[in-house]
């Protein structure tokens, strides 16, 4: 769950920013607009939906979705979408910090591996707390 919602959720507000991004949300990462940002948690929530719903209805039973409830899918959801942003905003500022463009050149285009794997730097930690403190405490 957390590499599809995570990947398509950047890639959803790396496309939605880049066409009709106007408002710019700082400095750090200069590229980065507020209509990204939107997209890029509309599109998480609605893959947790979806990853929900396959769940429920046994569509990929091969996958072993988590048997929780759909409040829990929506905010691992929330969650992976506003982790991923601000490790994106985290990355970029380390990158400045360096003085660097890119992270690397192991996927040409995209930043670096880092740029693939940023948000993962705060996300895993939070998801597994909200799994740990919120899920497994009922």
């Amino acid at each position: 769950i957390l590499l599809w919602v995570s990947w398509i959720g950047d890639a959803s507000a790396y496309y939605v920013g880049s066409k009709f991004g106007n408002h710019k949300v700082t400095q750090i990462s200069p590229n980065k607009s507020w209509e990204g940002i939107i997209a890029e948690i509309v599109f998480a929530l609605s893959l947790s939906s979806l990853f929900k719903w396959c769940e429920v209805t046994s569509i990929a039973p091969w996958v072993g979705l988590p048997a929780i409830s759909y409040f829990h899918y929506l905010m691992i959801g929330l969650m992976i979408g506003v982790m991923g942003v601000v490790g994106d905003v985290f990355e970029s500022l380390v990158k400045r910090v360096g003085f660097a463009k890119d992270s690397g050149i192991f996927f040409p285009g995209h930043g670096g591996v880092l740029d693939r794997f940023d948000a993962f730097l705060l996300m895993c930690p939070a998801i597994y707390y909200y799994i740990m403190f919120i899920i497994n405490t009922r």
